[in-house]
């Protein structure tokens, strides 16, 4: 993690640049009445631009300093200065953050090429194109009946041409879409049900019964999980991800068997398969090392062949043209990430995978199976700047199929997560491939919408467009 005083002066010398003298002694704010002030982190003048800007190592606003803002306002806007907040680069925003920038106007930078770049503001949250009434109608219909996949992702699933389990996916969008959960006891458990028999069935037959007994392991924490509250869905989440993930294969079917071949793997869709169910399957223990003793659900944490298993996900990295040097950053990475606190979903869902795939003979794991397990290694934000840095990221979807792949679709896989952030407020409403990729999402406002927007502006950077565009288009209902 980026140091403050790292941050400060990076900051410090773009400011320098572009010619502002700079104070970091200068009490912006001081009522004695209120007992308040505040000191920016930066206070910096050019001319008649004045700046104060505060720098957030974390990504997150201390709560006294929301707290000042709100009881200055009038006061900031008699002094005419610009508040500004500098983040680390590929930072995941806090919603205290994203809300603070809207209620004071404060964009978001980070220090990107020797200069500030907004990554969030209340500008780029405004321009936001309204969802079509139709749209917006189905939407909620689905939502009423409890179903969180939705018809437009169905529809493009029979539509598939081309890969082996189109049949099967078919039959289940049919059973899936006359099923009303919304009349069972538990609606969600009941839609978890019926997600739960058709994943099982199609790891059984990939796989054997090992990887789909841990699946439904995953469901049963994943509930435990939404009945203790402040957390989200991560189990038809993967569904749909995979989905999602599949149609486009499905479309694009030529490109990414050159694709794989050129990386020298096989089982396209079977790797597809893996990193897309299991990216998430460690995601309720990240902060938790057990769950539901009573009902014998411990799940441990520590792996006793890690070492050998991040050898491994290093050397198969290698294998697929990625060279000696980048494949040591990798497993330098991917260990220090391990060893220390706090503990990191994907990189524990890779070691996961491997472990329930292989067993003891962790060198006897089929390379694509390492493939999917690497890719889930790379997939979550929060350790993005260790592999940008690294020069592991930005990933190109030639070189990284099913890693680019398995990030566009967890970013795109916005709607439908009940727990916690309401499962009502964003829908997809539209899917559209040619050139190139585009998810449709909306949101109820463009409040709900603004975290998304940040994260779509993230994964701009470490996901390099080249031969096919894969894009999100956010919109309000």
């Amino acid at each position: 993690m980026i140091l403050r005083t790292q941050l400060l002066s990076q900051t410090e010398r773009v400011l320098a640049k572009h010619g502002f003298r700079i104070s970091r002694d200068y009490v912006l704010l001081s009522a004695k009445r209120k007992a308040i002030g505040w000191r920016p982190s930066i206070y910096a003048t050019k001319r008649n631009e004045k700046l104060a800007i505060e720098i957030l190592p974390t990504a997150e606003i201390p709560r006294y300093l929301v707290n000042t803002l709100r009881l200055c306002k009038r006061a900031l806007r008699n002094l005419r200065v610009e508040l500004r907040a500098v983040v680390p680069r590929g930072s995941h925003l806090s919603e205290d953050l994203r809300n603070a920038s809207l209620e004071f106007d404060i964009p978001i930078l980070e220090v990107s090429g020797g200069n500030l770049k907004v990554v969030f503001s209340k500008q780029i949250s405004q321009q936001v194109a309204k969802a079509l009434p139709d749209q917006v109608r189905l939407f909620r219909d689905e939502r009423a009946a409890g179903r969180h996949i939705p018809g437009v992702l169905l529809n493009c699933v029979r539509e598939m041409r081309h890969v082996k389990l189109k049949n099967q996916l078919c039959q289940f969008a049919r059973e899936y879409e006359s099923e009303d959960f919304s009349e069972a006891s538990d609606p969600l458990k009941a839609e978890y049900e019926f997600v739960l028999s058709f994943i099982t069935k199609t790891a059984t037959r990939l796989f054997g019964s090992h990887e789909a007994k841990r699946l439904d392991l995953g469901q049963k924490v994943e509930r435990m999980r939404l009945q203790s509250g402040d957390y989200r869905d991560h189990f038809i989440h993967a569904f749909q991800v995979f989905v999602l993930g599949l149609v486009i294969i499905d479309r694009y079917i030529d490109r990414f068997q050159s694709w794989m071949r050129s990386q020298k793997v096989d089982h396209l869709e079977e790797t597809w398969f893996l990193a897309s169910i299991f990216h998430d399957i460690q995601e309720p223990l990240e902060n938790a090392e057990w769950l539901g003793e009573n009902d014998g659900l411990e799940i441990g944490l520590d792996y006793l062949k890690w070492k050998e298993i991040i050898a491994l996900l290093a050397a198969t990295y290698r294998k697929r043209r990625h060279g000696k040097k980048r494949a040591l950053k990798l497993e330098q990475i991917l260990s220090d990430r391990y060893t220390n606190a706090p503990k990191n979903h994907g990189i524990l869902a890779a070691l996961e995978m491997i472990n329930c795939a292989s067993g003891v003979n962790i060198s006897k794991t089929s390379f694509h199976v390492t493939t999917a397990a690497q890719s889930v290694a790379l997939h979550d934000k929060k350790i993005w700047a260790d592999f940008h840095q690294a020069g592991i990221m930005p990933l190109t979807i030639e070189e990284d199929p099913i890693a680019y792949l398995l990030i566009y679709c967890d970013a795109a896989q916005e709607w439908g997560r009940p727990g916690k952030e309401s499962s009502d407020k964003a829908g997809l409403v539209g899917v559209n491939m040619g050139d190139g990729v585009q998810c449709i999402i909306s949101f109820q406002d463009s409040a709900a919408a603004t975290p998304k927007l940040a994260e779509c502006e993230n994964v701009r950077k470490h996901l390099r467009t080249t031969s096919l565009k894969c894009d999100l288009l956010v919109t309000v209902m």
